[in-house]
């Protein structure tokens, strides 16, 4: 019984671990997408 629930405990931190990564990549991506937006608008007013 033990041995089944401790499964069950690992394989949801696993679950909760790899949402989160996802999260963290996504957020991490819009961050790189803001900086390159920001760095055209820079690029426009400097012409």
């Amino acid at each position: 019984m033990g041995e089944v629930h401790l499964r069950e405990f690992v394989n949801s931190i696993s679950m909760v671990l790899s949402k989160s990564a996802k999260r963290i990549s996504r957020q991490s991506q819009s961050a790189d997408d803001t900086r390159e937006s920001i760095g055209k608008i820079a690029q426009k007013h400097e012409k």
